[in-house]
């Protein structure tokens, strides 16, 4: 296997790299849709969420479909069953109202809650989920500390020259 992915890419050893440390990235962890994902209980901001999961070589969650929205919910319940506010990849920070998704894929589904994003007092510009008895999204202040979720998707792992 390992000749084989070193005469599909022209990165070489760089990309074996990349494929190892992915593959024990994922070992042991959630999959859904061809992305592992990551759930961490400490309490932090949306930023240093964030900065974690680049870390990781993953981006906090975006999150695509209803069937995404529950699975991710769902890995969040298993480590934590009071189900506490969990950061998520959204921010509108660089134009109110223009959500974004950290990892730079299209804003295309929402599972907002009721009223949501609100913007309250005009400084809410970061995307959570589990708000509400419904569990889905609000919007907060960045600054706010609660766990998050990471992915890391596999297009990320091998580069498309590769």
């Amino acid at each position: 296997m390992l000749n084989l992915i070193l005469r599909r890419c022209s990165k070489g050893y760089d990309a074996v790299y990349n494929f190892y440390y992915a593959l024990s990235w994922c070992y042991k962890r959630k999959h859904f849709e061809g992305r592992c994902y990551k759930y961490f209980g400490s309490r932090v901001t949306w930023g240093e969420a964030e900065l974690h999961c680049v870390r990781e070589r993953a981006n906090l969650v975006s999150i695509h479909s209803l069937n995404e929205h529950n699975f991710v919910n769902l890995l969040i319940k298993n480590f934590d069953p009071t189900r506490s506010l969990t950061w998520i990849g959204l921010t509108d920070m660089h134009k109110e109202g223009g959500w974004i998704w950290s990892d730079g894929s299209k804003y295309r589904f929402s599972r907002w809650n009721s009223g949501q994003p609100d913007n309250a007092r005009g400084i809410e510009n970061c995307g959570h989920t589990n708000y509400g008895s419904n569990f889905f999204w609000n919007d907060s202040v960045c600054s706010n500390k609660f766990a998050f979720v990471c992915t890391i998707r596999w297009h990320y792992i091998f580069p498309k020259d590769c």
